[in-house]
């Protein structure tokens, strides 16, 4: 069962934190997840999975940047 949620992420300025704590522009993270496009990774994630059978999925930007995080970190 394929559970979407678009892509439409907060922007850093949209980005809350407790104790009124910002979020680096710098931080390489954040410039990576300007610079992938999710929209695209996650049409051929779903592409694999039925929409009315199974386990509901996980969404397709938690898959790619569990995955983009363990290659960069090399674990």
């Amino acid at each position: 069962m394929i559970r979407y949620k678009s892509s439409r992420q907060l922007s850093i300025s949209e980005f809350k934190m407790p104790f009124e704590a910002k979020l680096d522009e710098n931080n390489r993270w954040v410039i990576l997840s300007k610079i992938v496009p999710w929209e695209e990774f996650a049409r051929l994630y779903y592409k694999n999975f039925k929409s009315n059978r199974g386990a509901p999925t996980k969404d397709a930007r938690l898959v790619l940047g569990v995955i983009i995080i363990k290659h960069i970190m090399k674990t």
